[in-house]
């Protein structure tokens, strides 16, 4: 009998699905400077995923109600301020429309965490049991031990530990220390090198400093696939990332 191919779970932009094999029990990083976009970015794979499987994101940083106002100019491609203004046009409504049966569809709840530690979370995601985590930032999480440093690294390896006890696929954010508009490299991630020794792909999204709406998403740790740059062009008024073609 032939062997079933592994299900991997895609993130819906190609060509990082092309690149990486994310499975249940790996352990991903998503890394940027801050207002780079990953909260942005990382919704955005939410919805994709969640068309599959479970998924939760903890936000520690935002609201619920901000995040769902982002998750829909995202998903039914309105004007994000034309949500939060309750100003919908009839174009606007239309759409919403049109994306609102597809989207009550999704199987997704986003979990204000805010202060929460690791265990918080693993107990959360078990209660809903959850495929797909987001963490909406690694670096806002309680943990244990006298430095920063030390704390940290023991959330690193925690969250590592849960991906793969639990079985779920658990995908952090971190921020990366504010550099100049060098190419952000593993060693921007701030407070600890556990993370890199921990993760099994690292994305790095970087933004120039005069910003254009253009990104680099960097892969910089892959175990299993390739590294490498990938183009996006992201509209902040839909809250939305769009790969670049380069082959033109």
């Amino acid at each position: 009998r032939m062997q079933k191919t592994k299900a991997y779970i895609e993130t819906g932009i190609e060509t990082v699905d092309k690149w990486t094999y994310i499975g249940k029990g790996d352990y991903v990083i998503v890394g940027g400077r801050p207002s780079s976009g990953k909260t942005a970015l990382t919704l955005q794979m939410m919805l994709h995923m969640a068309r599959r499987y479970r998924a939760v994101y903890f936000s520690l940083e935002t609201s619920p109600a901000k995040i769902t106002d982002r998750l829909v100019a995202n998903y039914a491609g309105i004007d994000l301020a034309q949500i939060k203004r309750h100003a919908l046009d009839d174009e606007a409504w239309r759409r919403l429309d049109g994306a609102r049966m597809q989207y009550e569809g999704l199987n997704f709840s986003v979990v204000q965490a805010a202060g929460w530690t690791v265990e918080q979370i693993r107990a959360r995601a078990l209660l809903e049991r959850a495929e797909v985590i987001f963490i909406d930032y690694l670096g806002l999480l309680r943990g244990t031990g006298k430095t920063r440093y030390e704390q940290v690294t023991q959330i690193s390896v925690d969250l590592h530990v849960m991906a793969q006890q639990l079985g779920i696929a658990v995908i952090a954010l971190a921020q990366l220390n504010r550099g100049g508009s060098e190419t952000p490299g593993m060693a921007s991630l701030r407070d600890s090198g556990q993370i890199e020794q921990d993760a099994d792909v690292i994305m790095m999204l970087s933004a120039p400093e005069e910003d254009d709406g253009s990104r680099n998403l960097i892969i910089t740790k892959n175990k299993e696939g390739v590294t490498g740059r990938i183009e996006l062009k992201f509209s902040g008024p839909r809250q939305r990332f769009y790969e670049q073609d380069t082959r033109y």
